[in-house]
C-alpha cells in the first residue's frame, strides 16, 4: 500500500513542476510589457518638462563670461528661497555693449558686471537668467573652454564655489548628450538608439541630484552634456 500511494506522488510532481515553470514563463511577456509601459509613461510625463542640469561639474570656476547668442534675457537676483529680488538687467543678443554678463570669485567676494562696466553690481548668492523669447541661447566661456547652450541659466554661489545649472527641455537636453557623447554622427538607426538611451537614463536617474537642487551632472556621474547640439542632427534626435 505505501508503494501504491507514493507512485500517483512521484508522477504528480513532475507535472506540478512543469505547470509551474510555465505559468512563470508566461508571466515574463506580461511584466516586461508593464515594465515598457511605465518607462514609455515616464517618458510621456518628462516630454517638454524641464531639466536642472549642473554644467561644468567638473571644474572650478572663479570667473566666467555668459554672452546671448539668440533671444533676450533677463538678469535677476534670487534669495536662498529662490524669490527674485533684483532685477539687474536685460541681455539681448542683438546689443553688444548689454550682451556679456561676468562673473569673478576674488577673496570670497563675488563680484558680478554687465557688459564692459567696471563697476560691480551687487553681492549675490544667486543670479538666474531667464529667457524672454523663444529660441534663445548663451555662450559660457570658463578659461578657454567655450561652450553653447539653449534654455536657461542659474549662477548659485556656494561655499565650495560657483555652480552653473543650465535649465532644458528634455528633449534639447538629449540631443546634447547624444551628440557630446557620439559627436557629429549621421547615421539615423544610430542617432535613434544613441537618443533612447540618453532619454532612459535621464528619466531613471531623474532624482539622482535633486538633494543639491538639480536633476543630472555634465560628467560621466550622469552623461556627458557638453553643450546644445549644434548640428541639424538635433531635428532627428
Amino acid at each position: 500500500m505505501l508503494r501504491t500511494n507514493l507512485h500517483p506522488l512521484s508522477t504528480t510532481m513532475p507535472k506540478i513542476r512543469a505547470n509551474i515553470i510555465k505559468r512563470q514563463r508566461g508571466h515574463s511577456p506580461y511584466i516586461s510589457a508593464m515594465l515598457c509601459i511605465a518607462i514609455c509613461g515616464l517618458c510621456l510625463q518628462l516630454y517638454g518638462q524641464t531639466l536642472r542640469v549642473r554644467i561644468y561639474s567638473d571644474q572650478y570656476k572663479p570667473s566666467f563670461t555668459v554672452s546671448v547668442q539668440t533671444g533676450k534675457y533677463m538678469v535677476v537676483a534670487q534669495d536662498k528661497s529662490k524669490r527674485i529680488i533684483d532685477t539687474i538687467a536685460i541681455l539681448s543678443s542683438g546689443k553688444q555693449e548689454l550682451s556679456t554678463f561676468r562673473c569673478e570669485i576674488d577673496q570670497n567676494r563675488k563680484r558680478f558686471f554687465i557688459g564692459q562696466t567696471a563697476r560691480p553690481l551687487g553681492n549675490y548668492n544667486t543670479i538666474r537668467l531667464i529667457a524672454l523669447t523663444n529660441n534663445t541661447s548663451f555662450q559660457t566661456l570658463l578659461g578657454d573652454d567655450l561652450r553653447w547652450y539653449d534654455g536657461d541659466l542659474d549662477i548659485v554661489y556656494t561655499k565650495a564655489g560657483i555652480e552653473l545649472i543650465n535649465s532644458i527641455g528634455i528633449e534639447s537636453y538629449v540631443a546634447g548628450v547624444v551628440e557630446s557623447e557620439g559627436g557629429h554622427q549621421n547615421e539615423l538607426e544610430y542617432l535613434k538608439a544613441q537618443a533612447i538611451l540618453a532619454r532612459t537614463f535621464a528619466v531613471k536617474n531623474i532624482k539622482k541630484f535633486i538633494a543639491y537642487g538639480y536633476n543630472l551632472t555634465d560628467d560621466i556621474r550622469s552623461q556627458v552634456y557638453k553643450s546644445r547640439c549644434y548640428k541639424d542632427n538635433s531635428v532627428l534626435i
